[in-house]
């Protein structure tokens, strides 16, 4: 399952409604501690986190969520390009995201991303669940 975090309503709707079209099973959270608190519940494979919230922003979330579930991946998204924080979400030691998305988000580059990720991560409880269509 993917979980989309984003603080914009209407950024979360766009990006949860171009995964469910890919056929992704996903959740969403309003903040990185909602996300957090989702975490302790359930397993995701993905989480869609974007970089700047308020309260605890995505460098805070990729700090903390190693704790909880170390074998989540992260695909970052951001409004506010910046080549340090880039670096900093996609190098850290424990807080590497595997993804940098800018917004707004091309539903091609995304569903790639996640596509090329869901074949890294297939097997075991990690797998990205999609919706099995009859």
């Amino acid at each position: 399952m993917i979980l989309v975090v984003d603080d914009d309503a209407r950024t979360r709707e766009m990006v949860l409604d171009m995964l469910r079209d890919a056929g992704f099973n996903v959740a969403e959270a309003e903040s990185a501690e909602t996300a957090l608190d989702m975490m302790q519940e359930t397993v995701y494979s993905l989480v869609i986190l974007d970089l700047r919230m308020p309260g605890m922003g995505g460098l805070g979330f990729l700090q903390e969520y190693q704790d909880i579930s170390p074998a989540t991946e992260v695909i970052i998204l951001t409004a506010y390009p910046d080549h340090k924080t880039a670096v900093a979400a996609l190098a850290g030691r424990r807080s590497a995201a595997v993804g940098y998305l800018e917004k707004p988000i091309d539903p091609r580059r995304l569903i790639a991303l996640v596509d090329a990720l869901e074949s890294q991560i297939e097997l075991g409880p990690w797998r990205i669940d999609r919706i099995r269509q009859i």
